[in-house]
């Protein structure tokens, strides 16, 4: 999983002029919404293939769909505050970050 959000996280930092302009813009909750879903997808279906502490939640919740969305809301939110510079923080740490929380 931490392999598609680095993957993520890469495509952002190397795009990052782009996603600044777009995502802080008035209309940015356009593209934060579309990555969040993008986001949701991934662990939802990750889900049911793999065993980490993510996927057997989404796997052992009544609402699997909402748990992932939960999950993706809080990835992008991180992703967004790090665009923002609200965190100073550089792409390791928030791999970091990633991997705390899917551990």
């Amino acid at each position: 999983m931490i392999i598609r959000f680095t993957i993520l996280v890469d495509y952002v930092e190397e795009n990052f002029l782009l996603f600044k302009n777009i995502l802080l813009e008035w209309e940015g909750h356009l593209l934060f919404k579309s990555m969040t879903n993008i986001a949701s997808e991934m662990l939802y279906n990750r889900a049911k293939t793999e065993k980490d502490l993510i996927s057997i939640k989404i796997n052992q919740s009544k609402y699997p769909y909402v748990i992932s969305e939960i999950y993706a809301v809080s990835f992008m939110t991180i992703i967004q505050n790090w665009i923002s510079k609200k965190y100073d923080y550089d792409k390791e740490d928030l791999f970091e970050i990633f991997n705390y929380i899917i551990a």
